[in-house]
């Protein structure tokens, strides 16, 4: 995704149509501008490319085995105003806009470590759905942040195994020393709350 491509994005998710006017719960959308969103993208995948960033980045992956077939765990993970219900440290999860397979999602977050700005904004990309689920974050509180979920399906698809992968610059937001340690703690919390709440739904 080129600078250009989210500037494409970001103009469409702009000019929202009446069809999905109801969806705007708690957002103003004629409070936002193309030039304050462009300004609030911390990082593009462009400037990512660099080899002076490339050398920033931190990846980091766990796996998950849930018992519920893949079909339910694509079903709960893309059910965003649920986000809450499910992610103890999301305060709220809107979604303001769906263009075919882009969905843009506005979360608060509640107040905890690292978290200095409450109020993010991320594009999800359904297209390679139920298998996989891919993410960026325009803002928030890394200088750059990007995700995938992927479903394979185990035991004659009965069970799930999920693979949550992040690819991150987090900025000053997380001190050097410990970055992985962060990632790895936020991670698998993330995988356990969505395993909790497939297998609790599933059976």
């Amino acid at each position: 995704m080129n600078k250009i491509l989210i500037a494409l994005i970001i103009l469409n998710f702009i000019t929202l149509n009446n069809l999905f006017a109801k969806d705007l719960v708690s957002y103003n959308i004629n409070s936002i501008t193309l030039s304050s969103l462009m300004e609030s993208i911390n990082l593009t995948k462009e400037q990512l490319n660099t080899p002076q960033n490339k050398r920033k980045v931190v990846e980091a992956t766990v796996e998950v085995q849930i018992n519920a077939p893949v079909s339910k765990v694509w079903a709960i993970l893309t059910d965003f105003k649920n986000y809450p219900v499910i992610f103890s440290k999301i305060e709220t999860c809107n979604v303001l806009k769906c263009n075919k397979s882009l969905v843009y999602i506005e979360s608060f977050l509640k107040p905890q470590m690292f978290v200095k700005q409450t109020c993010q904004h991320t594009v999800n990309d359904l297209s390679q759905g139920p298998n996989r689920l891919s993410w960026y974050m325009l803002d928030g509180n890394f200088q750059y942040l990007e995700g995938s979920w992927q479903l394979l399906p185990q035991a004659e698809g009965k069970i799930c195994k999920a693979i949550y992968t992040i690819k991150t610059i987090p900025g000053s937001v997380i001190p050097k020393g410990l970055v992985n340690v962060a990632l790895s703690m936020i991670q698998h919390e993330v995988v356990n709350s969505l395993k909790m709440a497939c297998e609790k739904t599933s059976g």
